[in-house]
């Protein structure tokens, strides 16, 4: 299945002839590409190619082939006709949500087929970048890993060339895919940790607590994924005077 085509009614408004030349434009009817009803014809009322881009929208006109129409133009106003309805390309054809197998307790979220000519960034819920925009792989895949299962991403496509941030592919109106990391048998993404001291400061009131490497506080302990490594460091002394012994 083609990802990046607009198929032409064969009959309705009215039947395709080789008396006209087909135009396509994009949201802003400027001209991306011109065919002739002869090429029409031959390629079955289909329209492809990279002038469409994955989440953008796009109209077609018939115009009498003397009207002059140039691609990167803008549609003509006499000799054209009324522009058809607005034929949005998918963002994607195939994204799916799996449990990530690298990262145990977490969602991954695959593109496949990816587009070529397109990067793909992804959003979570309150619109923040979780990954910025990237190509696809030898495979024609893009992976986002290391996800929160029972959450809902947002995929924005850009094409090649483009700098548009996320944001602002959204506020142009650039259709995006949303995809679900929910029901996919996940049970227990974090696990506490519970520290239970004997008339002594908490850990990390004056000594240090990691995870991962990383300086956390006390409270970071309640929520600690499956593989993570986590280093505590007892107060040396209690509220007594007596030294600290022994850890179980």
């Amino acid at each position: 299945m083609e990802l990046r085509v607009i198929e032409i009614d064969a009959i309705s408004p009215e039947a395709m002839g080789v008396g006209y030349n087909y135009v396509i434009a994009d949201k802003d009817r400027n001209v991306v590409a011109v065919m002739t009803g002869a090429e029409l014809l031959r390629k079955q009322g289909k329209i492809s190619g990279s002038m469409l881009n994955p989440g953008e929208s796009y109209t077609v006109y018939t115009s009498d082939p003397i009207t002059s129409v140039m691609v990167g133009n803008p549609v003509p106003t006499t000799g054209i006709s009324a522009p058809s309805a607005v034929v949005t390309i998918p963002t994607v054809l195939n994204a799916t949500a799996s449990e990530d197998t690298s990262n145990a307790g977490r969602a991954q979220i695959v593109i496949d087929p990816a587009d070529a000519n397109t990067k793909y960034a992804l959003l979570d819920p309150r619109g923040n970048v979780v990954y910025d925009f990237a190509s696809p792989d030898a495979s024609k895949k893009v992976t986002f890993g290391n996800l929160d299962p029972d959450t809902v991403y947002t995929i924005v496509p850009r094409p090649l060339g483009s700098n548009d941030t996320p944001a602002a592919r959204i506020a142009d109106g650039v259709r995006s895919e949303d995809v679900n990391t929910g029901n996919l048998g996940i049970t227990a993404t974090v696990f506490p940790v519970d520290v239970i001291v004997d008339d002594a400061d908490l850990p990390g009131t004056t000594t240090q607590i990691s995870v991962g490497g990383a300086s956390k506080t006390f409270a970071d302990l309640q929520a600690i994924r499956f593989g993570q490594t986590v280093k505590i460091e007892a107060e040396p002394i209690d509220h007594h005077g007596a030294l600290f012994k022994s850890g179980e």
